[in-house]
C-alpha cells in the first residue's frame, strides 16, 4: 500500500460509507496538454537548488557530496607479524627451547668412543633416538644429534677396519712362523 489517496484507498479517505456502498475517490488531476500556458515546465528537482546554502546554481542539477568516512592507518609494529598459536608440543615464538639432554649424551659418548672404542656405536645409535624425539618435541639440538651420528659411526667403522687388520697380520704372521720353523 502506498499514501496515495487516488490509487489505494478504493472506499475514500473517511474509510466504508455505511449504507451507499463505496464512495468514488477523486478524480486524479491530469498533466496539462501540450500546447497550453505551463506545459513546458520540467517537474520540480528534489531538493530544490536554493535549499542547499553552497550548492550549485538555479542551471545545475543538484548532486549530494560523497562521504568519506574516517582515514585509519595501521600502526607500524616492529618485528616478526603474529602467526598464531604454536602446534600442541611446541614452544611459544620467542621462547627459549630447551637442548634435547639425549643429543647431548650422544655426543659425549661419539667423542668418548676415541678413547674406549665401545661407546662410539652407542654414541650413533643415541643420536639416531636423539633426532627422533626432536622432530616429536621440538627441541634444539638436532646439529648435535647429527653430529653424534656422523662421529660414531665414523669411530666404529675405524674401529671394525683396525681390528680386521691386526686379525689379518696376527693370521699372517701365525702361518709364517710356522712355515718356517724347525721340524
Amino acid at each position: 500500500m502506498t499514501n496515495d489517496p487516488y490509487r489505494d484507498e478504493p472506499y475514500g479517505l473517511g474509510g466504508p460509507q455505511s449504507g451507499a456502498g463505496p464512495e468514488q475517490p477523486p478524480e486524479r488531476p491530469r498533466p496539462p496538454e501540450p500546447g497550453t500556458p505551463g506545459a513546458d515546465v520540467p517537474p520540480p528537482t528534489w531538493p530544490p537548488p536554493s535549499a542547499t546554502p553552497m550548492g550549485p546554481g538555479p542551471t545545475e542539477p543538484y548532486q549530494s557530496p560523497q562521504y568519506q568516512g574516517p582515514q585509519y592507518q595501521s600502526p607500524q609494529y616492529q618485528g616478526a607479524p603474529y602467526q598464531g598459536p604454536p602446534a600442541p608440543g611446541q614452544p611459544y615464538p620467542g621462547a627459549q627451547r630447551p637442548t634435547n639432554g639425549l643429543a647431548i649424551a650422544a655426543l659425549v659418548c661419539s667423542i668418548a668412543g676415541v678413547v674406549t672404542l665401545i661407546s662410539a656405536p652407542v654414541g650413533a645409535v643415541l643420536g639416531h633416538l636423539a633426532t627422533r624425539q626432536i622432530a616429536q618435541t621440538g627441541e634444539e639440538g638436532a646439529p648435535l644429534a647429527k653430529a653424534a651420528i656422523w662421529i660414531g659411526w665414523i669411530i666404529t667403522g675405524l674401529v671394525v677396519v683396525a681390528c680386521c687388520a691386526v686379525l689379518a697380520t696376527a693370521l699372517a704372521a701365525s702361518r709364517t712362523s710356522t712355515d718356517f720353523g724347525p721340524r
